[in-house]
C-alpha cells in the first residue's frame, strides 16, 4: 500500500531468496496499485529470460486482477 498521502507503494520481504525476491516484490507493487488494497505474494519463480519475467508478470496480475473482479460482483448480487 502506499504511505499516507503518497504515491510510492511500499513493500517489505518478509523472507529473501535471491533468485525470485525482485520478480515477487514487483509483482506485489503492481498487484497492491491496481487492486487499491494490500497484498502478501509468496513464492519462487526462475525464469530462463527477461521476456519470459515480463510475460508472467502480466499474466499473473490480469489473472489476479479479474479473479478479484468476479469475487466483487459476486459479493454485490
Amino acid at each position: 500500500m502506499s504511505s499516507s498521502g503518497s504515491n510510492e507503494t511500499l513493500g517489505t520481504a518478509l523472507y529473501q531468496k535471491t533468485g525470485s525476491i525482485d520478480f515477487v516484490t514487483r509483482l506485489a507493487k503492481v498487484l497492491a496499485r491496481r487492486l487499491r488494497k494490500p497484498v502478501y505474494v509468496g513464492g519462487e519463480v526462475r525464469f530462463w529470460a527477461v521476456e519470459d519475467e515480463g510475460h508472467a508478470l502480466r499474466g499473473i496480475v490480469q489473472i489476479v486482477v479479474d479473479k478479484i473482479g468476479q469475487e466483487a460482483n459476486t459479493a454485490t448480487i
